[in-house]
């Protein structure tokens, strides 16, 4: 075993929990990694020009940023592990907004409007004391409902959650997904902190700030990068391996709908069009942030390039969906382009020249893994599904039955346990597979042949709908789009009409209501695009954004088959 070195101010006076020593210990000797020199967890000391967090003016009128940071120098090797400890008191939890920000951009939120959902009023329990944010740690979202109007106890470690106010809120996220992997040419420079009071009245202020980076000379990556993307800024990500921990979440906890890009509860209109550029062909995607009201500007940004498959998803945890694609080879390689630190590009090799659109959480810890879909090549030879666990880089299969590789549909949760499961489909026979046990589940004889299946919860239930959608053509006229969900549970099925025959199915949460609502693309005339959807939440009256042109592609139809 590797020795580990602790390395701390001489000013810093508090107690060092020793939960990274283990952590760098367990990383070790679990994954049998050769030992290049000594883990060391290096103590950065924070940095402020004031104590007092600015009060808000109002609720339109945050309070000035305040700010620590960590000057980080000389580090040698990889971050493997992050931690924050700040010693601070506040009236109110639910009115602090806090991020940890790294030298090279990467981004976490560590707590904002702790304790309330959309409509609902954040948690007004006291900080008095010492926290430290950690990936081991508790729910600061029960402490704080615990709590009360009362002190949540400190001494404790607690970690990282979504925002509130927001159709989703408190889930697990962790730093060990966005700084993690992270090289000492990135790490070493200015850590910052930033906390903002968005509610006026009740203040507070910080007394001290420690930044704890659990370093390693980089071991054989089990999760490698290369740079053969001349044109895109990659992170070499080094395998991210962490004790087995319980998420735990509250039953507030919702991950985020489909391309929901900045983690505020609504899915984002999103188009990617093949482009020729003087360093070749790309995919250039554009996208509008989902604000309720459709008039956020367009954004456009370079990813991939033409023959690569969508595979988008939450790959590092923070509570929103990152663009990512898979270029089939040997390897296989996804490109992601992270939502906490959109200049870097992580490439992770794995794979070949299966489909990886069925990537989704199979381990419940919130972090999309990294699956392939193999179909079997005859009747009597079974497909075969194979999924990589982000985090740990971990591999297991999930069986695949003879007579069930028609279609296929991995990563919603149709079971309601929080980890993605698989529907397969062979003619009008749908059959769920458990993503956690391979066990097959309850048997739906729905639609017929030529529906296509789309992923989705259509129906309000927490747990995923067979859903399908078909062109029911009518004699001179273009046709129109139904959709058909056999609700969880067994209620149902839903009936809509939505879309004529040439409109591309794009299901997403646009009215951020959490249920997805049937949405198209469909060109309008004068060749530009638009997304038009049926809001779950008003009767089902259809809304258009307009978004895009003719021959762009639709990442939000990947996944329907």
């Amino acid at each position: 075993m590797c020795p580990v070195e602790v390395q701390q101010p001489q000013a810093y006076s508090l107690p060092l929990p020793r939960r990274s020593q283990r952590l760098a210990h367990w990383l070790l000797a679990s994954l049998l990694l050769p030992c290049i020199g000594h883990a060391q967890i290096i103590a950065v000391q924070g940095a402020t020009d004031s104590s007092v967090i600015a009060d808000a003016a109002s609720l339109s009128v945050p309070g000035a940023t305040h700010q620590w940071t960590f000057p980080a120098a000389g580090l040698a090797g990889t971050v493997v592990d992050v931690q924050l400890q700040l010693v601070l008191t506040h009236a109110a939890v639910g009115d602090l907004k806090i991020a940890l920000i790294a030298p090279d951009g990467a981004r976490l939120l560590l707590a904002e409007s702790v304790g309330a959902l959309a409509g609902g009023t954040p948690s007004t329990a006291d900080l008095d004391g010492n926290y430290l944010f950690d990936d081991g740690g508790g729910d600061l979202w029960q402490a704080a409902a615990s709590a009360g109007g009362a002190v949540i106890p400190q001494g404790v470690q607690y970690r990282p959650s979504t925002a509130g106010l927001r159709a989703t809120g408190g889930c697990a996220t962790w730093l060990a997904t966005v700084f993690g992997g992270m090289p000492a040419a990135q790490a070493n420079g200015t850590w910052r902190v930033e906390t903002i009071d968005q509610r006026p009245a009740n203040v507070g202020g910080y007394a001290n700030a420690v930044l704890r980076l659990t370093v390693q000379p980089p071991p054989p990556d089990l999760i490698s990068a290369s740079s053969f993307e001349a044109n895109e800024g990659v992170r070499p990500v080094a395998a991210i391996a962490q004790a087995a921990i319980t998420q735990g979440a509250t039953s507030n906890c919702r991950r985020p709908p489909a391309y929901d890009l900045d983690g505020n509860g609504f899915s984002d209109f999103v188009v990617a069009r093949p482009t020729v550029t003087p360093n070749g062909d790309v995919l250039r995607w554009t996208y509008r942030l989902n604000r309720g009201n459709g008039v956020d500007p367009d954004r456009s940004f370079d990813l991939g390039r033409p023959g690569d498959q969508f595979a988008s998803g939450d790959y590092d945890g923070d509570g929103a969906w990152d663009a990512a694609l898979f270029r089939p080879g040997n390897p296989g390689v996804y490109l992601i382009r992270l939502s906490s630190n959109p200049d870097q590009v992580r490439t992770v090799a794995y794979g070949s020249t299966g489909e990886a659109r069925n990537v989704g959480d199979y381990t419940g810890d919130g972090v999309f893994d990294y699956a392939q879909y193999n179909v079997g090549s005859g009747p009597s030879v079974n497909g075969n599904f194979l999924i990589r666990d982000a985090r740990t880089g971990a591999e297991r299969p999930i069986a695949i039955s003879i007579f069930w590789t028609t279609q296929l549909i991995g990563g919603p949760d149709y079971t309601g346990d929080g980890i993605g499961d698989l529907v397969q489909r062979n003619d009008n026979v749908f059959q769920i597979r458990d993503g956690a046990s391979s066990n097959l589940g309850v048997q739906n004889l729905f639609g017929d042949t030529s529906d296509r299946l789309v992923p989705g919860h259509f129906g309000g239930d927490p747990r995923a709908d067979v859903t399908l959608t078909r062109v029911f053509e009518i004699p001179g006229f273009s046709g129109i789009r139904q959709w058909s969900s056999l609700i969880a549970g067994g209620s149902g099925p839903i009936n809509a009409a939505l879309g004529a025959a040439a409109t591309v199915p794009a299901p997403g949460d646009y009215d951020g209501d959490g249920t997805d609502d049937f949405a198209v693309f469909e060109i309008l005339p004068g060749n530009s695009g638009s997304v038009r959807y049926a809001r779950s939440g008003s009767g089902g009256s259809d809304t258009n954004v307009i978004i895009g042109q003719i021959n762009d592609l639709v990442p939000a139809s990947a996944r329907v088959r």
